[in-house]
């Protein structure tokens, strides 16, 4: 007999979802609401439809997806990453490339902000590529447009220029949009960073909590061989890494960033007491000049 377990499993196995964090009744909701939307005559009929339809399993997965994001979520971790790359402008002004990882990316706020405070910085953007994944196509295309409703910056000083406003909306800067490129990717798929130059900074907050804790360990492994030697590995604040993987977290209050060589400091974020010292605000003026 054909059940939801089929679809359970491919959600586990495919994207390492763990259903009993995401809630095996979204999964049953959701189901049902896609029944109804597609008006099929039960749960068999769905099933069915949606083992033959890629389209159908793409707007089912969407479904399930944890999405909310906005601009400069967790603001300390964007002043570690601003810290971090002052410390090496040699690096850049030399002509290396510098390449970050932002996975997932959702609706792409994250990967924006993380161009902001590079294009601020002054680095070049044809020096800068910023790979910013999702297995959401939806939420990619909207990243791509680069126009967020004003509430998507959530009231906070930006730490960099983001673009411009109308009082509404939030528009990218253009001058941000040759950093950033965005494409449908899976975390699980391993041997797509394996093909892939390493990566200096790495985002990818708050998608390890949703994961079974197989795959947890799998995307571990994927991301600490993706990172370079010296580069800086940023997690949600309910997120760590293995602890057999060698990896030391920065003690900077807020900023869930980690390294994996003793020797990597971040200068001038140090307080007394291992939180945030006050920092130079790049931008005064709300959302750029």
């Amino acid at each position: 007999m054909i059940s939801i377990t089929e679809i359970r499993r491919w959600l586990e196995e495919t994207y390492g979802l763990n259903l009993d964090v995401v809630g095996t009744d979204a999964l049953e909701r959701n189901v049902a609401r896609r029944v109804r939307m597609l008006n099929c005559s039960g749960m068999t009929d769905y099933v069915r439809f949606w083992r033959s339809d890629s389209g159908e399993r793409n707007l089912l997965l969407q479904e399930m997806l944890v999405s909310e994001t906005w601009f400069f979520r967790e603001p300390p971790a964007f002043e570690v990453l601003k810290q971090w790359l002052l410390e090496r402008m040699k690096q850049w002004a030399s002509g290396q490339r510098l390449r970050i990882l932002v996975l997932p990316c959702a609706t792409g706020e994250e990967a924006w902000s993380v161009a902001a405070v590079i294009h601020a910085l002054g680095i070049p953007a044809e020096q800068v590529d910023i790979e910013a994944m999702d297995v959401n196509a939806d939420a990619l295309e909207r990243a791509r447009e680069g126009l967020y409703p004003l509430r998507k910056s959530k009231g906070q000083i930006p730490l960099a220029p983001l673009g411009s406003s109308n009082g509404e909306t939030i528009s990218v800067d253009p001058a941000l949009r040759p950093m950033v490129h965005f494409e449908v990717a899976n975390a699980m798929d391993r041997g797509l960073f394996q093909s892939r130059p390493s990566y200096d900074v790495i985002f990818c907050r708050n998608l390890l909590i949703y994961m079974r804790p197989c795959a947890r360990l799998r995307v571990c492994e994927t991301l600490a061989a993706s990172l370079s030697v010296e580069g800086l590995l940023f997690l949600g604040h309910a997120e760590q890494p293995p602890p057999d993987q060698g990896w030391q977290r920065l003690r900077v209050s807020g900023a869930f960033a980690w390294h994996r060589e003793a020797s990597v400091k971040v200068m001038g974020l140090m307080g007394p007491k291992g939180s945030v010292q006050e920092m130079e605000v790049l931008s005064s003026h709300g959302l750029g000049d």
